[in-house]
């Protein structure tokens, strides 16, 4: 553009004047767009798109995933190493950065509820199938475990959940037959009665 004059007059073709001019260079910064993929979690604030002009500010998104703390920001999907993600976008274009995640590890409680069990407490990750010990109870089985020491029914293969949690052992009472023997004698009709229950 000829010097002093407005960004939107200048010409990328210039001819020669009729007399001696001064131009000045016109720089349009560069769109910068940058994509931020949580790798399973949700975003908290932000978005996954940030687009923009080079140099200009801008705020990292936040992101969340149950079972999960975030890490760090990285620019390869392994994660082999932090990204420095900075407060002004910088001047190469269609970055993508992949959130780091580390599973936090949950403690469960096993509770027998009125059985008895080698090991009470179990350590893993979130969706992790647990692997425990059944217990045993004198007069029941082991119908599975659950939320509440009252319930009836239970889940047989329960996994961690997203906070340490106590589950409480399901049982079912077994039948017991008992059987009569008059001796000699007759109950009713019989010489021998069963009851079941």
């Amino acid at each position: 553009k000829v010097s002093g004059t407005a960004d939107n007059t200048a010409d990328m073709f210039p001819t020669y004047p009729a007399t001696d001019t001064s131009y000045a260079a016109v720089w349009n910064a560069n769109k910068v767009n940058l994509t931020f993929n949580p790798m399973g979690g949700t975003f908290t604030s932000g978005t996954g798109s940030i687009t923009g002009e080079s140099g200009s500010s801008y705020t990292v998104p936040t992101v969340t995933r149950t079972g999960y703390k975030f890490d760090y920001w990285c620019t390869d999907a392994d994660c082999t190493a932090a990204a420095v993600v900075g407060i002004t976008l910088p001047t190469a274009s269609n970055t993508v950065y992949y959130a780091k995640w580390a599973p936090v590890s949950i403690k469960v409680t096993l509770n027998a509820n009125d059985g008895t069990s080698a090991s009470t407490d179990y350590t893993g990750t979130y969706g992790a199938t647990i692997l425990y010990t059944a217990p045993t109870r004198t007069g029941y089985t082991f119908a599975g475990w659950a939320d509440s020491a009252s319930a009836t029914s239970g889940d047989m293969f329960p996994t961690y959940p997203s906070a340490d949690k106590t589950l409480y052992a399901v049982w079912t009472a077994n039948d017991v037959t008992l059987t009569f023997d008059a001796n000699g004698g007759k109950i009713g009709t019989d010489e021998t009665a069963a009851k079941t229950g």
